[in-house]
């Protein structure tokens, strides 16, 4: 949660965000209320690293990351 304090998200913003675990920005920007308005698309990509660094990978994302190496 301290990697996201910088971007001032609401407490219902971060629980919803690790809740969902969202991958691209798309999924942040409905998440997060005016996202695009709010933060750069850099901003966002960083945001995204950090649930993925904190959280971690979902286990669908590893299945298809799986399926892709065995193809």
């Amino acid at each position: 949660m301290t990697r996201l304090s910088k971007y001032n998200l609401t407490k219902s913003e971060v629980l919803m965000i690790f809740n969902l675990r969202p991958k691209d920005a798309m999924a942040l920007d409905v998440i997060v209320e005016e996202a695009d308005d709010r933060f750069t698309e850099e901003q966002q990509e960083e945001i995204l690293a950090a649930v993925g660094d904190v959280l971690g990978r979902s286990e669908e994302e590893e299945e298809e990351e799986e399926q892709a190496e065995e193809a």
